[in-house]
C-alpha cells in the first residue's frame, strides 16, 4: 500500500512540474526535433517531453544529470533519456494525425534507427547499447520499458502505444530499477549536502558528523538539533518500484536495511552523547532522539515514536 501511494505521489509531482514548465517556459517552442543533429541535455532537448523529464530528474534525484558522467546500466542518464525521447518522437511522427493500426506498431531497419540515435547525441557506440537495452527480452518487464522487438530479418518493431503516453522520467527510473541499478554513494552524498543546506537555511543547528565509538565508525548523514529533539536523518536516493511487485520487494529490503542502520546510529548517540555534543556545540544527552530515513523520492511510512521506530519519509 505504501509503495503504491509513493508511486502515485511521484506521478502527481511529475505532472505538476510539467504544467509549471509549460506555463512558465517556452518548452515546446525550444524543442529541437530529431531531423537534424542535436546535442545532449542541457545544451538541447528534442521534445518538450525530454525537457520536462530532464528537469524532473534533476529535482527528484537532487543532482544535475547534465553534469553527471556516471553510466548506470552502461549509459549516462541523459543518454537513457535521449534514447527514449527519440523513440517517442519517432512513434509520434509515424502515427501522424490518425490511429491506423499499421501506424501504431511499425518496423524500422536497425541501421536507420542507429543513424537517428547517433545524429541525436548517442555516438561512440551508445546508440547500439541503448537499442540492445530496450529491446524486449525474457527479463524485460513490459513493452513500456522495452518498446523495441527484434525481428527475424534484423529490423526492429517499434511498439508505439508504449511510447505515445510514456512518462519519460518514470520510464528511465523504471528501466534502471528493473536492471537492479542503484544511485551511487557519491550521488547520495549530493542529496545529503542538499538536505544539510536546507536545514541550515531554516536556522537550525544541523551537521554531518562522523565519530568513533568503541573503535567503530558512526557516520551520520545529517543531525539536526531542534529544541528538545535530536533528529538523525539517514538520506536515501533509491529508485521507486514503478508499481512492479519484484522491485517493490527489493525496495522494502533496502528500507529494512536502512532501519537497522539508523537505529544503530541512534544507539551510538545514546551510548556516547558527548562525542556528538562536541561536534554540534550543544548538550544533547537529555534530548529525545528521533531516527529518520529520508528518501529523495516520495516514500513515507507511519511510525511509533514511543518505541523509537524510525520515521521513513
Amino acid at each position: 500500500m505504501f509503495d503504491y501511494v509513493a508511486n502515485e505521489r511521484l506521478n502527481d509531482r511529475l505532472f505538476q512540474i510539467f504544467m509549471e514548465m509549460i506555463v512558465e517556459t517556452n518548452l515546446e517552442a525550444n524543442a529541437a526535433g530529431i531531423s537534424e543533429a542535436v546535442a545532449l541535455f542541457p545544451v538541447a532537448f528534442v521534445s518538450a517531453a525530454e525537457g520536462h523529464a530532464a528537469i524532473s530528474l534533476n529535482q527528484l534525484l537532487s543532482y544535475d544529470i547534465g553534469k553527471d558522467e556516471e553510466r548506470p546500466g552502461g549509459l549516462r542518464l541523459v543518454e537513457w533519456l535521449r534514447g527514449y525521447a527519440v523513440l517517442k518522437a519517432l512513434a509520434e511522427n509515424h502515427k501522424g494525425d490518425g490511429y491506423q493500426a499499421e501506424r501504431l506498431v511499425f518496423p524500422i531497419p536497425r541501421a536507420d534507427l542507429l543513424a537517428v540515435m547517433e545524429r541525436c547525441g548517442l555516438g561512440n557506440g551508445m546508440a547500439d547499447r541503448f537499442i540492445d537495452a530496450v529491446s524486449l527480452k525474457l527479463s524485460s518487464r513490459d513493452l513500456f520499458d522495452c518498446p523495441l522487438m527484434r525481428m527475424a530479418n534484423g529490423s526492429l518493431m517499434v511498439f508505439g502505444p508504449g511510447l505515445f503516453t510514456a512518462d519519460l522520467p518514470r520510464v528511465v527510473l523504471s528501466t534502471l530499477s528493473n536492471q537492479g541499478t542503484l544511485v551511487s554513494r557519491k550521488k547520495g552524498k549530493m542529496f545529503e549536502r542538499e538536505m544539510l543546506s536546507f536545514f541550515k537555511e531554516k536556522g537550525l543547528n544541523a551537521e554531518s558528523v562522523t565519530i568513533s565509538i568503541d573503535g567503530e565508525e558512526y557516520q551520520y548523514d545529517v543531525i539536526v538539533v531542534w529544541d528538545d529533539y535530536v533528529f538523525i536523518f539517514e538520506c536515501k536516493n533509491n529508485f521507486l518500484s514503478n508499481n512492479h511487485p519484484g522491485q517493490a520487494y527489493h525496495f522494502q529490503l533496502r528500507m529494512r536495511s536502512g532501519v537497522k542502520q539508523v537505529m544503530r546510529l541512534a544507539d551510538g548517540i545514546r551510548r556516547c552523547p558527548e562525542g556528538i555534543s562536541r561536534q554540534l556545540g550543544v548538550e544533547i544527552a537529555s534530548k529525545t532522539i528521533i531516527p529518520c530515513i529520508l528518501n529523495a523520492l516520495p516514500f513515507a511510512l507511519v511510525s511509533n515514536h514511543a518505541k523509537l521506530t524510525p520515521v521513513i519519509m
